[in-house]
């Protein structure tokens, strides 16, 4: 179903989302309240994917094209036991971004776009949701059984899937009053409450109680920039995405590339035209996970990697795995990762023998990051 409006468009996940969104137009707000308040609403009725602890990307357009990169800043401190873990208090090495973007944010849409409403209208009917509780969404249900062993080893997220001792079913009522009076309490004082007033001291407090390794001084740390897009023309089109070191890079690389394919002449489903979208995203993660990092702390020039010239080598590359396919065969796909340690030598064993199923490294690692390698 196609969507079309002059005033204004908004797509969520969740209806009760979109319907906020849309009030907050109706109400004369800008795009900017729309998704604002769209935003508190998903963390009341789609907390299973969205929340305000954390991070937020904002892609604006009004004339011009600018982001905003709200992504926590790393800890000064090592939580308690000296390392990161991959779950529980140990793993939470940055603070949330996310409120610091909706701030900066609302500053844009005030001071820019000409809004008239404040917090207390883009934040209070959120609040209502949490306290008064929504039908728990199917998505919610599925992502409760999927992961129903990490659930049930984290007790406050058990808490939030759980209802008089048992798990949430079609029909339950999601309650969050916890999360109510955060979202009055920042409708009350604003979002910046949230690093710099009373819930800022009682998530310190907290840090401190769960040897997390953050500190009030972090939260205090916590900022949102306006960061300039990276973009490519694509058949005709131009795509933005946002800077390093958040992840677009990679998706605007593997969309250089695709351009350089007759996708269409594949046919929309077929094994090749499906084998082509796989190899371009693994080539991108595959330089993903050599490179990115943060910009601001290394030399590191991102945007050559968005040339014509390197668009045609990784849609080369492409098209030497996707050669490996067989027309009428079978495909499954295998990530393979070799150790660090290991000698060259071995490597190059392993390849030569899982090559008759399609296995190739067709990237190495440079100090200039992933280079297309010899064939």
């Amino acid at each position: 179903m196609l969507a079309e409006s002059r005033r204004g468009v908004i797509c969520t996940p969740h209806n009760d989302a979109s319907a906020a969104g849309m009030r907050m137009l109706d109400a004369g707000g800008t795009a900017i309240d729309a998704m604002l308040a769209a935003s508190a609403t998903l963390a009341a009725v789609y907390p299973h994917m969205t929340g305000l602890g954390g991070d937020a990307l904002w892609m604006l357009h009004d004339g011009q094209v600018r982001t905003i990169v709200g992504i926590g800043q790393a800890g000064q401190q090592l939580p308690d036991g000296g390392r990161i873990t991959l779950r529980g208090p140990a793993s939470v090495a940055t603070t949330a971004g996310a409120m610091a973007s909706w701030e900066l944010a609302g500053k844009i849409s005030r001071e820019q776009w000409g809004s008239r409403l404040g917090w207390r209208d883009l934040l209070e009917d959120a609040a209502v949701l949490a306290r008064d509780g929504v039908e728990v969404s199917a998505s919610q249900l599925f992502w409760q059984q999927q992961r129903h062993d990490l659930i049930e080893s984290l007790p406050d997220l058990k808490a939030l899937c759980q209802q008089q001792g048992r798990w949430l079913q079609t029909g339950d009522r999601l309650r969050q009053p916890a999360l109510a009076d955060t979202l009055e309490q920042l409708a009350r004082h604003g979002v910046q409450d949230f690093y710099q007033g009373e819930l800022g001291v009682a998530f310190a407090e907290s840090f401190a109680r769960l040897g997390c390794g953050l500190s009030r001084d972090d939260l205090l740390a916590t900022r949102a920039e306006l960061v300039e897009p990276i973009s490519i023309r694509y058949r005709g089109g131009t795509l933005f995405n946002v800077a390093p070191p958040c992840q677009g890079l990679y998706t605007l690389q593997a969309m250089a590339a695709l351009q350089h394919k007759a996708l269409r002449a594949c046919g929309n489903g077929s094994a090749r035209y499906y084998h082509y979208l796989v190899e371009a995203i693994k080539q991108g993660l595959l330089r993903r996970n050599a490179e990115l990092c943060d910009p601001a702390f290394a030399d590191w020039d991102f945007r050559a990697s968005l040339s014509e010239g390197c668009g045609r080598d990784y849609a080369a590359i492409i098209e030497r795995a996707s050669a490996a396919l067989p027309t009428g065969g079978r495909m499954a796909l295998l990530g393979l990762k070799h150790p660090e340690r290991w000698p060259r030598w071995l490597i190059e064993i392993g390849i030569f023998a899982t090559k008759p199923f399609g296995v190739s490294r067709d990237t190495k690692n440079s100090a200039r990051g992933y280079q297309p390698a010899e064939s």
